[in-house]
C-alpha cells in the first residue's frame, strides 16, 4: 500500500501553502489531525489543521535563522488529515499509529502533524516506538495524568501513556511547564525527567535552557519535537483549549529549537491550535509559522548537514 492509499487519510480541500509539493521532491509529509473529543475546557481544536492551513497560504517559506527557503527545496507535501472517529480516542489514536506506519516507509523523509488536540502525538510516537528517542514536549502542561476525567486517552494524559506504551523507556525535556499537579511533578521527577517551566526559562535566560537541553539530549540516539501552542503567552496564541497565563514568547521558542535541532531529528508536530476562540487568526498565523521554521530548521541541519 502506497502512503496516498493509506486507509486512514483524506484529502484536504487546503493544502498547506496553497499547494501540494509532489512527495518524491518533498522532505516533508504533513498530515492534519482534526480532533478535540477529549477536549477538557474549550473544544475546536478539530478546526485548527483547516485554519493553519489557510494561514500558511499567507507566510513565506524563508527562513531568516536557518538561511533556507524551504520552497526552493522541494516544500512540504500535504498528505490530508487522519480520518478520526470522534468520541472514540482508542481508535483514533490506533488509527494515527497506522498512518505513520504506512507514511514512514518513505525513506529520507520527515513528517509533521498539525492540530488538532494533542492526542495526536501519542498516535505518531507510537510508530516510533523501535526507534526509542527521547521526546521533547514544548507545552504549558505536562500531559503526565494516569487519567482524566475517567479517559485514559485524554489529551491530558499523553506523555504518561506514551511512558508505558514505551515501558518505562521514555526520556522527556519540558519547557514552557507551568501548569501542572503535584502528583505530575512527582512523577516526571521520579522518572527522571527535565523541567524547564516557563518561569525558570525566563529566570535563567536561553542559553541556559539551551544548555540543559543539549546535556538532556546528549545521551539520544534520536528525537522528537512536540508543541503544544498554550505553551506560548495567551496575548501570543490566544486560541487554544486550555490558556495558561505566563507563557514563552514565541521568539524564545523559535531561538531555542534552533540551537537544539540537529540530525537526529525524526519528526515535529504543532498542536492544540483552537480557531473557535481566536478571531484574530494570529495563533493559525503562529502556527503555520512555527511549521514552516521547523521545516527549514531540520532541512538545514538533517539534509544539508549545515
Amino acid at each position: 500500500m502506497s502512503l496516498m492509499e493509506s486507509l486512514y487519510l483524506l484529502e484536504n480541500p487546503e493544502s498547506f501553502g496553497g499547494y501540494s509539493s509532489p512527495v518524491d521532491k518533498s522532505r516533508f509529509l504533513l498530515v492534519g489531525f482534526p480532533y478535540d473529543s477529549t477536549s477538557s475546557y474549550r473544544p475546536g481544536q478539530r478546526f485548527g489543521p483547516s485554519e493553519i492551513r489557510k494561514a500558511s497560504r499567507y507566510i513565506e517559506y524563508n527562513s531568516l535563522r536557518a538561511g533556507v527557503d524551504i520552497d526552493y527545496h522541494g516544500g512540504i507535501s500535504d498528505l490530508g488529515d487522519v480520518a478520526v472517529v470522534y468520541g472514540d480516542p482508542k481508535e483514533t489514536v490506533r488509527r494515527v499509529e497506522d498512518v505513520y506506519k504506512d507514511v514512514s516507509t518513505q525513506r529520507d523523509k520527515t513528517i509533521v502533524m498539525i492540530g488538532g488536540e494533542h492526542l495526536g502525538t501519542l498516535g505518531a510516537l507510537s510508530a516510533y516506538r523501535s526507534l526509542e528517542p527521547c521526546l521533547v514536549w514544548i507545552d504549558a502542561h505536562m500531559d503526565l495524568r494516569k487519567e482524566y476525567l475517567g479517559c485514559l486517552y485524554s489529551h491530558a494524559s499523553v506523555v504518561r501513556r506514551l511512558w508505558e506504551k514505551y515501558g518505562g523507556r521514555l526520556s522527556v525535556f519540558y519547557l514552557g511547564a507551568r501548569g501542572f499537579s503535584p502528583d505530575e511533578f512527582g512523577f516526571a521527577e521520579s522518572k527522571g525527567f527535565e523541567v524547564v517551566t516557563s518561569l525558570e526559562a525566563r529566570d535563567i535566560g536561553l542559553e541556559m535552557t539551551v544548555l540543559k537541553a543539549k546535556r538532556f539530549l546528549s545521551s539520544c540516539n534520536r528525537f522528537y519535537v512536540s508543541i503544544d501552542m498554550d505553551v506560548f503567552d495567551p496575548s501570543y496564541a490566544p486560541g487554544v483549549g486550555n490558556p495558561e497565563p505566563e507563557g514563552l514568547s514565541p521568539s524564545f521558542v523559535l531561538d531555542f529549537l534552533w540551537r537544539i535541532i540537529d540530525d537526529r531529528i525524526i519528526g515535529f508536530d504543532v498542536m492544540e491550535a483552537n480557531p473557535s476562540y481566536d478571531p484574530s487568526g494570529i495563533t493559525s498565523v503562529l502556527a503555520a509559522k512555527l511549521v514552516v521554521e521547523l521545516s527549514a530548521m531540520v532541512f538545514k541541519r538533517k539534509y544539508l548537514k549545515g
